[in-house]
């Protein structure tokens, strides 16, 4: 909890069953990480890189996730009530309709690529 992990390069690690609240993360590498029942709650994720993350389960509520990139990541179960969305990259990502559909109704902007949804 409340670690600062800003601007390192966290590829190919595994945050699984982490309590990552309140963590700074923010321009953080975490391409490839395995995220499975993390829980991210306020935590500052801004520009951190998660492209193709296995995300499964994961709470990202109350975080600031603005300019975060999650392309051709896998986002199952996860939850982002509150979450900061601005500028966030999903392109190619695998979310789960329902997130997708909450995602949508508070997101501005254009989604210039393909999102996949499963549910």
């Amino acid at each position: 909890r409340g670690q600062n992990f800003s601007g390192q390069d966290l590829s190919g690690t595994s945050f699984a069953g982490a309590d990552m609240r309140g963590a700074d993360f923010h321009g953080a590498n975490l391409e490839g990480t395995i995220l499975t029942k993390a829980y991210f709650l306020q935590a500052n994720l801004g520009g951190a890189n998660f492209a193709q993350a296995f995300s499964d389960r994961v709470t990202f509520d109350k975080s600031d996730l603005t300019n975060a990139i999650f392309t051709y990541s896998l986002l199952t179960s996860n939850t982002f009530y509150g979450a900061n969305i601005e500028g966030t990259y999903f392109s190619g990502a695998l979310v789960d309709a329902y997130q997708a559909m909450l995602m949508c109704k508070r997101a501005s902007g254009k989604i210039p690529y393909q999102v996949y949804t499963q549910g």
